[in-house]
């Protein structure tokens, strides 16, 4: 049995389970130099690589380049897909609630309120409604009674001796 095992550490047998597996990564410049690394899906870009390392298995070497630039390509295509799939979900995530917090913003909450709440209120605004309608009168009446006494202030008249 001690034949059996291997007599150095192999670290790859007690970590192979556990080893994240990455998608390949398109690395993306734009005009101003920003450099952009997006991940392929990986069941895709696994049927790609599969089918390209076929090609590569049957082809002669002169054409490597042309079915790795292909290679490139096709997964540059999926990672553009991908990335615009994860722009449009976003875009359309924040439409969806700024149009919900537009709706939302001329509604309150509701109040339901009890006859006797409602009696209540009835009665307070129609003693305001009484309050300001007696003081418009009493303006009406005493600009009557002001101009009845200028008028009566020219019509008589006084003599100077009364203010000494």
């Amino acid at each position: 049995m001690e034949k059996d095992r291997p007599t150095t550490f192999q670290s790859y047998i007690s970590t192979a389970g556990i080893q994240a597996k990455t998608p390949p990564f398109i690395s993306i410049t734009n005009e101003n130099g920003v450099r952009v690394d997006i991940q392929a899906t990986e069941d895709q870009s696994k049927r790609i690589n599969t089918l390209i390392a076929a090609l590569l298995k049957e082809v002669p070497l002169q054409l490597y380049s042309t079915i790795t630039h292909l290679q490139d390509l096709s997964l540059t295509a999926l990672a553009d897909r991908s990335a615009l799939q994860i722009l449009n979900n976003d875009l359309v995530q924040k439409q969806k609630k700024s149009r919900k917090s537009r709706t939302k913003k001329h509604f309150g909450e509701a109040r339901q309120l009890t006859v006797e709440e409602a009696l209540q209120k009835m009665r307070e605004r129609n003693a305001k409604d009484q309050e300001v309608s007696t003081a418009k009168e009493r303006a009406a009446a005493l600009r009557g009674k002001g101009r009845f006494a200028k008028l009566a202030w020219k019509d008589l008249a006084m003599s100077f001796d009364v203010f000494i």
